[in-house]
């Protein structure tokens, strides 16, 4: 079926607020923010973890987890902008919930062991997940950009029992960007899991063109996939339109953690 996306204007950064996040990195990741640990798939993995306040008046019964999925050679820093902006629009009172946001440098990039070898997205994959077993986490929402957006293909089938809701690493991302593939039938099958997607797109993006967005699209059909498309948007569309992007990325928590009809 062929798609016809909604174009939407957007003003971008224009506040002082919005200016204000993009130096962010300086406020989320201080050497004391960050931590390094072995995981189960041998690496040592650097990460960070941000958690909202809780509102002193009435405890959260739950706590929402984001894991934040980095592009290729993409500190883990490259989310702080996307962080400060959610937890700033992030309400425990009415949404019912903290927040807790993961962000990681993928193995071969920044405070990450760098292995001199081939490495795939099914790697990094594993690698996630491994870190999330360590800190105890069951489910998650995945937000993923350019490369890493590959990798959520793999997260719905290596989870099913989850409820729902230097130069060797650069040579080696640059191997597992330039050998992913998914099949149609690999589409369909993370389509008709149902759980809900948002797809984020620049129509002036020259590294993955707006049309490679349109045809994702067009293999995951339904209500539960839902996309955004600006008009002068490029690669970095999330941090060109961080309020929109946080406004569609909260609805899309909102419908994950809303039961199933």
């Amino acid at each position: 079926m062929v798609f016809n996306p909604v174009v939407v204007s957007a003003v971008g950064i224009s506040t002082q607020r919005q200016v204000d996040a993009l130096y962010a990195p300086a406020k989320y990741f201080t050497k004391g923010q960050c931590h390094r640990v072995a995981i189960s798939t041998g690496i040592t993995v650097e990460y960070a973890v941000h958690t909202s306040p809780s509102d002193d008046v009435q405890q959260p019964s739950r706590n929402e987890r984001v894991v934040l999925i980095t592009g290729l050679m993409q500190p883990k820093d490259t989310w702080a902008t996307l962080i400060d902006t959610l937890l700033s629009d992030w309400n425990p009172s009415q949404q019912h919930a903290t927040l807790s946001i993961l962000s990681m440098d993928n193995r071969g990039f920044g405070g990450t062991d760098a292995p001199f070898w081939r490495y795939t997205t099914r790697q990094m994959a594993q690698d996630t997940l491994a870190l999330m077993d360590h800190l105890g986490w069951d489910a998650g929402h995945f937000v993923g950009v350019s490369l890493r957006t590959v990798l959520s293909d793999f997260f719905e089938s290596q989870v099913k029992s989850w409820p729902r809701p230097g130069l060797g690493g650069f040579l080696g991302q640059g191997l597992a960007a330039q050998t992913h593939f998914v099949s149609d039938e690999r589409l369909r099958e993370i389509n008709d899991a149902g759980f809900p997607v948002l797809i984020v797109s620049g129509m002036l993006d020259i590294i993955i063109p707006a049309a490679e967005s349109i045809t994702l699209k067009e293999h995951m059909n339904g209500d539960h996939v839902r996309t955004l498309f600006f008009d002068t948007g490029g690669h970095g569309a999330g941090i060109q339109f961080p309020d929109e992007v946080t406004n569609a990325f909260l609805e899309t928590i909102a419908r994950a953690s809303s039961p199933r009809a």
